[in-house]
């Protein structure tokens, strides 16, 4: 639903974890503290456990997950434009 929006959005799998990530592409006042830098731009991770909580909990947590997984562990981001171009998305067929 973001990307139809313009709004570009990643996976980030770690061990055991699974999280997602938005573009802060066209934000303003974005700070790099709590980012992810991947292919030349930043991107706001956001825990998927916390849905419910505030926008802010759910950012903090995943922010502070990643940065002690860059030090013992590593993560991979998939974006999702690049998923399609592997995997094109496919027309839905209304009955």
């Amino acid at each position: 639903m973001l990307e139809s929006a313009g709004i570009s959005t990643a996976l980030i799998a770690a061990p055991g974890r699974l999280f997602l990530a938005i573009s802060t592409d066209g934000l303003t006042d974005v700070q790099k503290d709590g980012c992810i830098e991947h292919d030349n731009a930043l991107w706001l991770p956001i825990d998927m456990r916390l849905l419910g909580t505030s926008f802010e909990e759910a950012h903090s947590a995943a922010s502070a997950e990643l940065e002690y997984l860059k030090n013992t562990a590593s993560f991979d981001i998939a974006t999702t434009a690049e998923s399609w171009e592997m995997y094109p998305p496919t027309s839905q067929v209304s009955r």
